[in-house]
């Protein structure tokens, strides 16, 4: 969700939640949400990082875990 939107909603943070719970997955079982994460990570997707706003968690973690340069 965009923060402007996000901003609109807040005056009414019942809306806004229940807008963040539907745009994660939240609103559905445990059991459908957990085979929903299976199968997007052995299909190589890792997930949305909150934190950055990255959609792509393997460059991510890839550019924190870059081995050192051989001199």
């Amino acid at each position: 969700m965009d923060p402007e939107t996000f901003a609109r909603m807040s005056a009414h943070p019942g809306a806004a939640i229940e807008a963040m719970r539907r745009q994660y997955g939240l609103d559905q079982p445990l059991p459908v949400q957990y085979l929903k994460w299976l199968d997007g990570v052995l299909h190589g997707d890792l997930g949305y990082a909150i934190s950055t706003g990255r959609l792509d968690r393997r460059s991510e973690i890839a550019s924190r875990h870059r081995a050192p340069a051989c001199s």
